[in-house]
Formats: structure tokens, C-alpha cells, sequence
């Protein structure tokens, strides 16, 4: 092993720092603004602006938009579509009584942010539902550093899992490596979540056809890792991404090597399905298609695509009253109403979204549809006292670790492996 595999997950997080330190520094814009009132207004006299309409300031560094209403309302604006009136610096450049004021101010704020991304990224930690959604409701201003953080967190995975499968091959967790890789795995989700709203698909579908798709797809990341909580984000990072990725994704499915290509590629195409019902069709029509030609080429693991390529015709087919699973959200102990925990149950940290069900189809498209019928802050425990229930113990890290990467990858009846 090389010298910068052996390093600790929180050490290459320290390594992360500049990633990091830049959402921090866009999101301390959004705290300062929101904490003072003075600000909000001197901003909007610096402008000239009419006590009819709101003011729309452009942040620096990012392609996003504050919005300040007459009355002081304070919104985040993404700048696509959004008709800029002034750009923030510009504004306090012209004013240094207000510009001071804003320097003192994002100080602190600036310290607010960083103890808000604290329960995102720190090993053994999963952020609530109130923690979440203190830093997700900036999502327009941080989205996109955030991918960018969780898509770096993905080269970090590749650094820690040759020790976290030595680990698990050894039978032993001693190390810290399968916890460190895992802490990692869960921070690629937190912020992965952060642009996985329909309103990033401009950003992101531009973003995605800037390089050549090989095996990638915005969903494998995380459902490479197996366990439904983190098929979960990646349903809802494949559904961001919108329709213009169906023809990437369908390139991926036509020349998928393994079992699992074809089931991360079903199963992304399934998400933009039920998301987009003008693309609902198109979508069936092409899994139809791929179903029947990938019947002409090796696949390891052909069996276990045939039931992938039937567990979606058969989700995608069925009319929108009958798609939700009761006996799915029952087994994962999933309940969506405000006093429950959302998707964040101890199942859904456990079971392979590629089990096969007795009635012959996987798992993880029989709980699609509730999974896309949540918003990402329902994917987190109601409160900090109930994220302990959830954390995975040594021997069920050994498991998925195996699960997920073990060098032999027999198949069973019952799941894919």
C-alpha cells in the first residue's frame, strides 16, 4: 500500500480543507445577510432601490443570487433565470461604512458556517434533520461547491478502500480504516443531497455532458456501496440531473459490463422516469429496447440483470396509483409523516437495494417511488438523540464492506454479490 492510503479519513478531510473552506466562505454571504437587518436595508438604499420591488444582489465566486424584499425578506436565488440588478461587492465598494460593517459581520458568520458543516463531514456523525436543513436551504448559493466536495470525497474513497478491504478480508476492524471509509461514503451523500433538487438540472445536465461517460453515472458513486440509504440519495442525485442524461445513461446501460452497471443505470433511469412524466415513456421504451438487445452480449452476473431489467419495466409500467409499496416502506421502516425519522431508519442503513424479493424483483425500485416522494431533508433522523440507533456496528461494517467490494463476487439467490 502506498504511503497516501494509509492516511486517516481525518486527515484527507484536513487535506479537503480548500473544498471545504470555499462552501463555508459562500454560505457565511447568505448567514451575515440573514443576521442583520441593517445590512439588508443599507443595501437596498446603496441601490436605490423602490420600496415596491426586491432586490436582487449577485454573490461573488458563485452563480447565485441574493433576493431582499422590501420588507427585508431574505431569499436564496440560483442566477439561472434570475434578472440581477446589482453585484454585492459593487455595492459595498460604493459604501465603506457598510462594507466594514459586512467584514465584521461575516467574521462570525463565517464561524457559524463552519460549525453548521460540522455534522456533515466529522467521521462516526450523521447531521439530523434540523442540521441538514440549516446549511440545505442555502442550497442555490452552496450546490455547487457542494458537488464539487462530494465528487472530490469520491477520490478520497478510492485512497481509503484499499485498507478498508483489507480489513474487511482479515475478518477484523481494528485499524479504523472500514469506519473511516464509511464516514467518507456518508459525507459524499450529505453533500451530494445538497444538489439534488430539479431547479440544479441546468447546472448539472451541462456539467455532466463536459466529459465522456465511461462506466460513471451521477447515481454509481453511491450505489456501488449497497445499502439503501445511500441508493436513496443516489435516486434522488440521478433525478436532479433530469432528462438530459437519459441518452448518457442509456450509453452506460448498452455497454454495461457487470450486473451491477445494468441495475445503477435501471435504476437512475428509473429515478428521471417517475420525475419527469414527459420522459416517462421515452424511458420504458428504451429499458424495453436495452432489455432485449443486451440478451446479445456477455454480462457477468446475466441472470441478475434479466431481474434488473424486470423489476424497472414492471415499476415503470404500472399506473402512478399502484407504483407505492406499503410492504417495501414496511420492511424498511419507513415513515414519511413529520414526526418520524423519514428515510432514516436502521433498515435502510442495512438492506441491499439489489435483494431479490419473493416475488422476483429487486428491492431497491420497489421503494423508488416513496424515495422520490420525500424531500432530501427526510432522508435524516428527526432529532440528534436518534442518529445512535442508526450507526452500523464493526461486524455490519465487515459485511458491507464485503457485500459491496469482496474480491469474489459469487451470486446467491437472494442478492447480487
Amino acid at each position: 500500500m502506498d504511503k497516501t492510503a494509509t492516511r486517516s479519513f481525518p486527515e484527507i478531510i484536513e487535506a479537503s480543507a480548500v473544498e471545504l473552506s470555499r462552501i463555508a466562505d459562500v454560505l457565511s454571504f447568505g448567514l451575515a445577510l440573514e443576521n442583520d437587518l441593517t445590512i439588508r436595508q443599507g443595501l437596498r438604499r446603496a441601490a436605490a432601490c423602490s420600496t415596491d420591488r426586491p432586490l436582487i444582489l449577485k454573490l461573488p465566486h458563485v452563480p447565485a443570487a441574493m433576493e431582499i424584499s422590501p420588507t427585508g425578506e431574505l431569499r436564496a436565488l440560483r442566477q439561472h433565470g434570475a434578472s440581477l440588478d446589482h453585484e454585492l461587492d459593487a455595492l459595498l465598494a460604493g459604501s465603506p461604512e457598510l462594507s466594514a460593517r459586512m467584514r465584521l459581520v461575516r467574521v462570525k458568520a463565517r464561524e457559524l458556517a463552519n460549525d453548521l458543516l460540522v455534522p456533515l463531514v466529522f467521521p462516526g456523525s450523521l447531521p439530523s434533520r434540523a442540521e441538514f436543513h440549516s446549511v440545505f436551504k442555502w442550497a442555490p448559493l452552496i450546490e455547487m461547491p457542494a458537488y464539487a466536495f462530494g465528487s472530490h470525497t469520491l477520490s478520497i474513497l478510492e485512497e481509503l478502500r484499499a485498507g478498508a478491504k483489507a480489513e474487511a478480508l482479515s475478518g477484523r476492524s481494528e485499524n479504523g480504516a472500514l469506519a473511516g471509509y464509511y464516514a467518507a461514503v456518508h459525507t459524499m451523500a450529505n453533500f451530494m443531497l445538497m444538489g439534488s433538487l430539479s431547479q440544479a438540472a441546468p447546472w448539472l445536465s451541462e456539467m455532466a455532458g463536459s466529459f465522456v461517460w465511461n462506466k460513471w453515472t451521477p447515481s454509481f458513486a453511491l450505489t456501488r456501496e449497497r445499502t439503501m440509504w445511500l441508493a436513496a440519495a443516489a435516486a434522488k442525485s440521478a433525478a436532479a440531473f433530469g432528462p438530459t442524461v437519459v441518452d448518457f445513461y442509456c450509453r452506460v446501460l448498452s455497454t454495461a459490463p457487470h450486473v451491477f452497471n445494468v441495475f445503477d443505470s435501471l435504476f437512475g433511469l428509473a429515478a428521471i422516469a417517475l420525475s419527469y412524466e414527459d420522459a416517462h415513456q421515452e424511458i420504458l421504451e428504451a429499458i424495453t429496447f436495452h432489455a432485449d438487445a443486451s440478451a446479445a452480449r456477455y454480462i457477468v452476473g446475466r441472470e441478475y440483470s434479466t431481474i434488473a431489467f424486470r423489476s424497472a419495466i414492471d415499476l415503470l409500467s404500472r399506473p402512478r396509483s399502484e407504483r407505492f409499496d406499503s410492504v417495501a416502506m414496511d420492511r424498511l421502516g419507513w415513515k414519511v409523516s413529520g414526526a418520524s425519522d423519514g428515510l432514516a431508519s436502521r433498515q435502510a442503513f442495512r438492506i441491499d437495494p439489489t435483494e431479490i424479493d419473493a416475488d422476483g424483483r429487486m428491492f431497491g425500485f420497489k421503494a423508488l417511488p416513496s424515495i422520490l416522494n420525500v424531500s432530501p431533508v427526510q432522508h435524516y433522523p428527526r432529532s440528534k438523540a436518534r442518529i445512535s440507533r442508526l450507526r452500523l456496528e464493526k461486524s455490519e461494517l465487515l459485511e458491507l464492506m464485503n457485500r459491496a467490494w469482496a474480491q469474489s463476487s459469487a451470486a446467491t439467490s437472494s442478492a447480487i454479490h
